[in-house]
């Protein structure tokens, strides 16, 4: 009798170790058309393209905020 491996559940896929989350987003059909094939140009996925841009975003904001904690009124 064969002897059958152990099942395993599959893994998501995750950049790096971070683990991901889901966020839905409703945009213009036109905005999607183009992240799409901006996506395909580049050779990147849509989440990488979104990802990227908040990450952008968050250290921005932190510079903005350390800056002005470094910086006096008057």
């Amino acid at each position: 009798m064969p002897v059958r491996k152990a099942s395993r559940k599959k893994k998501k896929k995750t950049n790096g170790a971070l683990k991901t989350a889901r966020l839905n987003l409703l945009i213009r059909p036109d905005l999607k058309e183009w992240v799409h094939k901006y996506a395909d140009k580049y050779d990147k996925s849509v989440s990488a393209i979104v990802t990227e841009h908040f990450v952008f975003l968050r250290d921005r904001e932190r510079r903005e905020k350390k800056m002005g904690a470094d910086v006096e009124q008057i």
